[in-house]
């Protein structure tokens, strides 16, 4: 008999550990453990987000005293866009919010790559590389797929536009403080 550990993240990044025999499946099986395990660790993201005020309170609120909001909505938002799109669509999606993703990331570091001691050089050629590999991936698979390019300049427009209410709306109670307008400050 093989012994063996699974090394699992939970929603802050903190490691646990899982032997053999546990599970993360309803039934103990060990089937299906992937998805649930996603969805709890989805749920409880959701929760913090909306706790820390990065996602508006009602995500972390829960239906029934068992669903969570925000893993509701993006369960129906997930809905609609396998009604909405083919396979192909929804993957060539996937594939440029990732890389639009890994690009705002990157270009994120370069405010603290001194203090995590990133090698510059290394930072650019990743910017360069994802922006590059989006602007081929748009030239290419989104000007033969309207529809997934209308798709992405929509999800991309919507998210912008949300992301904006939802930074107005929060920061309409909050008092100003004198620090507001100096770097650094959030």
């Amino acid at each position: 008999m093989m012994l063996y550990r699974a090394l699992v993240v939970d929603s802050w990044g903190q490691p646990v550990r899982k032997h053999r025999g546990a599970s993360f499946s309803h039934d103990g099986s060990g089937h299906g453990c992937g998805g649930t395990a996603k969805s709890e660790i989805a749920a409880q993201q959701c929760g913090h987000l909306a706790g820390t005020g990065q996602f508006p309170p009602v995500f972390g609120r829960q239906i029934g005293r068992r669903a969570p909001v925000g893993l509701v909505v993006m369960a129906l938002l997930t809905i609609f866009m396998v009604i909405a799109l083919d396979l192909n669509s929804i993957a060539s999606l996937g594939g440029a919010v990732a890389l639009l993703i890994f690009s705002t990331i990157t270009a994120a570091h370069f405010k603290t790559y001194r203090e995590t001691h990133a090698s510059l050089i290394v930072l650019i050629v990743a910017v360069v590389a994802a922006l590059g590999t989006l602007v081929v991936f748009a030239l290419t698979t989104l000007a033969d797929e309207p529809k997934t390019a209308i798709a992405f300049v929509v999800i991309l427009a919507a998210a912008l536009l949300l992301e904006f209410i939802w930074k107005s709306v929060r920061n309409r109670g909050r008092p100003r403080s004198a620090s507001s307008g100096q770097p650094g400050s959030r």
